[in-house]
C-alpha cells in the first residue's frame, strides 16, 4: 500500500496515478476530495517491487508529481 496525503483549496475529483518506468500506469483511481487535508491509501493489485515510481495527482486541471523510491 501507499499512503498519500494532500491538500486541496476546493473540494472535487482527484485522479491519483502510480507510474513506473516510462509512463507505465500501474495504478489509477479517481477519488472525491474535501477542501483542505486529505489522506488516501493506494492499494495496487500486487506488491510493489524495489524500483522508482512517480505518483501523479491531478485536481482542477492541475497536476503535481512526486517521486517514490522503494528499496
Amino acid at each position: 500500500t501507499v499512503d498519500v496525503s494532500y491538500s486541496t483549496a476546493v473540494p472535487g475529483e482527484v485522479l491519483l496515478q502510480l507510474i513506473v518506468k516510462v509512463e507505465t500506469i500501474i495504478y489509477s483511481e479517481k477519488v472525491k476530495s474535501s477542501k483542505g487535508k486529505n489522506i488516501h491509501v493506494l492499494r495496487p493489485e500486487s506488491e510493489l517491487n524495489a524500483d522508482t515510481y512517480m505518483l501523479n495527482l491531478t485536481h482542477n486541471n492541475k497536476s503535481v508529481s512526486k517521486k517514490i523510491v522503494k528499496l
